[in-house]
């Protein structure tokens, strides 16, 4: 079980470098009047700039990306919660941001799913993790249009 805590510890930082290319060099001013419109990619680096420094404002502004749709936020706010970075730990919040981006084809997404549920999770956790994520879903992607 250790083992296992540690490599998924560990899996945290490897979606960071496959978010590097969102992250794109802003001015700040830029970047938080990109965040204010609900640009992705601007919320992603702003997460990123804030992880390892303020947690909980890294998880606000995965957290707005990532109910935007972006498959990687949604790792990354899966990550925090899998981590308890900025957040409780959670498995099965975690578990549910990382489904939904699997559902996305994301391979982190579905690899860290694979390690919560490999004997981190108890059964009623998935259930209730793939309840959450089928929640999420609807919320993110079943929006009315306008």
């Amino acid at each position: 079980m250790k083992t296992k805590v540690l490599i998924l510890f560990l899996c945290v930082l490897l979606p960071l470098a496959s978010m590097a290319p969102k992250v794109q060099a802003y001015a700040f001013d830029d970047l938080v009047s990109d965040t204010e419109q609900g640009n992705v990619n601007a919320q992603m680096a702003l997460a990123f700039k804030y992880f390892n420094n303020d947690d909980k404002q890294a998880v606000y502004w995965y957290t707005k990306a990532a109910e935007q749709g972006d498959a990687d936020a949604q790792v990354g706010l899966g990550n925090m919660y899998g981590g308890g970075e900025g957040v409780p730990k959670d498995y099965v919040i975690a578990y549910a941001w990382y489904n939904l981006a699997a559902s996305q084809g994301n391979n982190d997404a579905q690899k860290f799913t694979d390690l919560l549920t490999d004997g981190m999770m108890t059964p009623n956790q998935i259930e209730e993790g793939q309840k959450l994520s089928r929640e999420l879903y609807k919320k993110i992607y079943n929006k009315p249009s306008n």
